[in-house]
């Protein structure tokens, strides 16, 4: 049950509405309304039909229900950070709010570290498959990040260390494919904030598996270390280890939820790729320039190649492009600069077999 207090009121004060406006425009008797103010369970208690009806009426409710259950869930967070001594960086986490991050996933984040410095492995479990995804595995990486600019944690390396016990443990065991999401997303962050991973790939049987930990780990120290050397080991195992290429055509796409996560690691070559591409152009612009000359020279080609000379990004293929010319410019290292100007020079052949002739 959700004890979210007098929201239903709360919402129509601060909208300048009275009960009887509200209950006209839901279609709802007045009294109705009234004993839903006065009563801080309504919501467990409302019918669908009803609740939609408020909603139309009363749009600002969405988001006052919203504020109490983050209060509630703060309010059962604290005595749980408190207890491991976690303390919370309040300003990188007002910021990150400000920019766009979302209060659940930075709270999840939060929730993690309990559970990580508690060697909670089951909870830690249960809680990392929900963090595959960009805009929460975004907040993994300011919870593991040592910053006061944007780390969530006053002090993280705690939570790294003991997210490096997890994995020493998780590793005998990460057979099913929620263990595995959650052991190669807890791999990536530990390699991209530095910490020691002891990672003996033999424990995972060949196949899709053993290649999702693989990447996740190469990601991690591709993104951590800005290694072009690091970037061409991987490219080797694309092309020679089993599942590996498969899996690195899956990915990406299914990270930007182009596709539903499958467990099979499998992804459809019909499919589309434009929350791929909008992720792109962000990590183009964003992302170091090994992580540049991994795109250029592993992921790029190989789409490229399974959407057999068709755009794979559709019309997007043409901001993919205005993304990496744009990059091309502010280059440093000569071979990620020469690898961009071949992906593109192939992307733009792409568009003209296409018909496209407009970038």
């Amino acid at each position: 049950m959700t004890d979210t207090g007098n929201s239903l009121r709360d919402a129509i004060i601060r909208a300048g509405e009275t009960m009887a406006s509200v209950a006209q425009r839901a279609n709802i008797s007045q009294s109705h309304i009234g004993r839903m103010c006065q009563d801080p369970l309504w919501d467990d208690k409302i019918s669908g039909k009803h609740f939609k009806a408020l909603l139309r009426a009363l749009p600002e409710l969405q988001g006052t229900m919203e504020s109490s259950a983050r209060a509630e869930r703060e309010a059962q967070l604290d005595p749980l950070l408190a207890k491991y001594d976690l303390g919370i960086n309040h300003s990188a986490r007002t910021l990150l709010e400000n920019k766009g991050a979302r209060s659940q996933h930075l709270l999840n984040a939060l929730e993690l570290s309990a559970h990580l410095v508690a060697r909670n492995y089951a909870g830690v479990e249960g809680q990392l498959i929900h963090f595959w995804g960009r805009a929460q595995n975004e907040s993994l990486t300011h919870l593991f990040s040592g910053s006061p600019d944007d780390g969530l944690l006053v002090e993280s390396q705690r939570v790294v260390a003991a997210a490096e016990d997890f994995l020493e443990h998780a590793s005998q065991r990460a057979t099913r494919y929620e263990s595995v999401i959650a052991y190669a997303t807890l791999v990536h962050h530990v390699n991209l904030a530095g910490g020691e991973v002891d990672l003996d790939f033999r424990r995972f049987p060949e196949g899709p598996k053993r290649a999702f930990v693989v990447r996740s780990s190469a990601i991690g120290e591709i993104l951590a270390s800005n290694s072009v050397e690091r970037v061409k080991e991987y490219s080797r195992l694309v092309k020679t280890a089993p599942g590996q290429e498969p899996l690195e055509a899956w990915a990406l796409p299914n990270y930007s939820t182009d596709g539903l996560p499958s467990k099979n690691f499998d992804f459809p070559r019909s499919i589309e790729l434009r929350e791929t591409a909008v992720e792109l152009d962000r990590e183009i612009e964003n992302h170091n320039e090994a992580y540049l000359y991994y795109l250029s020279t592993v992921f790029l080609p190989l789409t490229l190649e399974r959407s057999r000379g068709v755009p794979p990004f559709g019309l997007k293929t043409l901001t993919v492009s205005s993304a990496l010319e744009q990059r091309l410019h502010v280059v440093q290292h000569p071979e990620v600069s020469k690898a961009v100007e071949e992906i593109l020079s192939a992307l733009k052949h792409s568009l003209t077999a296409a018909g496209v002739r407009r970038w």
